[in-house]
């Protein structure tokens, strides 16, 4: 979606992974504002409506400001028909940050016990999950060492089909991931980060049961 606006083009955001968990944990308390204003707080109302605004388009607030009030209009409707979608589930396993491949690891029978255990600790209250998740993107999400059938032309990735022997993933180590997670905080996007979210919270409740299971049968 294109608005102009004085011959100047911005291209806004359209789908969950064009947003990231910064803008995302941002939209999270600019909605919960919004629920503490009363009827007669219409100013903060507005003033809400251009952090809205801000935080999913990256617009500055004086040029939002400036605005004709019918183009904040249309803005708040295109950015509410997104926020309001759901989140897709990511089925493609190879991600490419600021010309590096990575790729979503599910093979978790060459998890760790330490990747488990440490992923526990920082998604102890469930209730906020989504001030963690990039750990928890970071953790499944690892660099690829090798890959076989990677074509490098320039700066430009194209990745092709692979099969399971042609790339190698990073082993987990939790000296690393952090650095890894602090730049998925503002680089990966919503939709990678709510499917690897579900994953690890499904795998969670999976594993737990197996070792509850196997404790009581000693």
């Amino acid at each position: 979606m294109i608005i102009k606006d004085i011959s100047i083009k911005y291209k806004l955001p359209t789908t969950w992974n064009d947003i990231n968990l910064k803008q995302f944990n941002q939209l999270f308390k600019v909605n919960e504002l919004n629920k503490e204003l009363k009827e007669d707080e219409m100013d903060k109302v507005l003033d809400n409506t251009v952090e809205f605004i801000h935080t999913l388009t990256g617009f500055d607030k004086e040029f939002i400001y400036n605005l004709e009030t019918e183009k904040v209009k249309d803005l708040s409707v295109i950015l509410l028909k997104l926020t309001n979608s759901s989140f897709n589930k990511v089925e493609d396993e190879l991600i490419e940050i600021d010309g590096n491949l990575y790729k979503f690891d599910k093979d978790v029978t060459k998890m760790s016990f330490g990747q488990f255990v440490d992923l526990e600790h920082m998604t102890k209250d469930k209730n906020n999950v989504w001030e963690v998740a990039h750990y928890i993107a970071a953790s499944f999400i690892r660099p690829v060492t090798k890959c076989n059938k990677l074509l490098n032309k320039g700066k430009k990735l194209f990745k092709v089909k692979l099969n399971s022997n042609s790339y190698q993933v990073e082993k987990y180590n939790s000296n690393t991931f952090v650095g890894r997670a602090n730049l998925f905080y503002e680089k990966l996007g919503m939709d990678y980060i709510s499917t690897t979210t579900d994953f690890f919270l499904t795998l969670g409740n999976h594993l737990q049961n197996r070792i509850v299971d196997s404790s009581q049968s000693k």
